[in-house]
């Protein structure tokens, strides 16, 4: 997961839209708290370029500031406001859930803009949620498709 940002900068770069809806997510339930995936991911996030945080047990996120070309990139393709310069955001938001937890996993750039909220732009290319879904498997989760209920493994 370390550096995470670089990966995936230049696929957002060729495969976003902007919206101005919740950003597309990827789902999985967990029978128990999945403590191990928030551990790696705190500890994934670290180094100059990013920030961390946790707001309880529920949302961890982190910020990654991206190279020098990637966020020149961003900033022209989004009217961004180079005073603040972009970031890729990864989210997971847990809830329980009877039999245990859900989590969403999602990902976005986050542009700021001169006048006004910052812009989600969240990607295009349907690899992208499948890497996140795989992400979630491999913490121990069972992947939900968006409208399909799916049992803790």
């Amino acid at each position: 997961m370390k550096h995470i940002g670089s990966i995936l900068a230049l696929a957002f770069l060729a495969a976003c839209a902007p919206q101005d809806i919740v950003p597309g997510k990827s789902s999985a339930r967990f029978r128990e708290y999945p403590t191990r995936l928030f551990d790696v991911f705190e500890a994934a996030c670290t180094g100059p370029a990013y920030t961390f945080s946790h707001s309880g047990k529920e949302i961890y996120e982190c910020r990654e500031l991206l190279p020098p070309p990637e966020a020149a990139a961003t900033i022209l393709a989004y009217d961004g406001y180079p005073g603040d310069l972009p970031q890729l955001v990864i989210r997971f938001i847990a809830t329980q859930d009877a039999p245990g937890y859900v989590v969403d996993a999602e990902l976005f750039l986050n542009v700021p803009q001169k006048k006004g909220l910052a812009q989600r732009v969240v990607p295009g290319d349907p690899r992208i949620n499948r890497r996140m879904s795989r992400l979630l498997r491999m913490a121990g989760g069972v992947p939900i498709e968006p409208g399909v209920s799916a049992e803790p493994g």
